[in-house]
């Protein structure tokens, strides 16, 4: 073979397509696994494998890969995650998947906003039980206080 044709084909070999047509397969993992640190409860200790790009008969691409994060309870856990993404607006958007046996639900804004509300209001209960539960700590010290120091004064007597 000639060389040129070689280089040709090596060219061709090397020559890597994307999956989206928005965007490239790293881009289309990229998103993946940020859908899927979203519902972690550690996501900066989470480490992910290479991914599998496959398209569903709908025509979304389906990025799979396995992710291994900390559970609740600080126990190292591996999901299969199997990611659908589509192209909107120039960008990969995650239209559906499962991380292990959950079904995570569409990124579609009304949701996301759902979450991060209810995410809020929980975040407002946790502050105020807190500022409750100090302020009833100061009442107790005082207290305790007053008490003492009418006991030194009875003892005293």
């Amino acid at each position: 073979m000639k060389p040129v044709t070689l280089l040709a084909l090596f060219l061709l070999a090397s020559c890597k397509t994307s999956h989206l047509p928005c965007c490239s397969d790293s881009e289309a993992y990229e998103a993946a696994k940020g859908y899927v640190a979203e519902h972690l409860k550690a996501p900066a200790a989470a480490k992910y494998s290479e991914p599998v790009y496959d398209t569903a008969p709908d025509g979304t691409t389906i990025v799979k890969f396995n992710v291994d994060a900390l559970n609740f309870f600080g126990v190292p856990l591996r999901s299969a995650c199997s990611m659908n993404l589509k192209c909107e607006d120039g960008k990969p958007v995650f239209t559906s998947g499962r991380m292990g046996e959950e079904e995570l639900p569409a990124n579609d804004s009304a949701s996301v906003n759902s979450e991060k509300r209810r995410q809020a209001e929980s975040m407002r209960s946790a502050n105020a039980m807190a500022d409750s539960a100090a302020a009833m700590m100061d009442r107790a010290a005082e207290d305790m206080k007053r008490a003492s120091e009418e006991m030194q004064r009875v003892g005293g007597q």
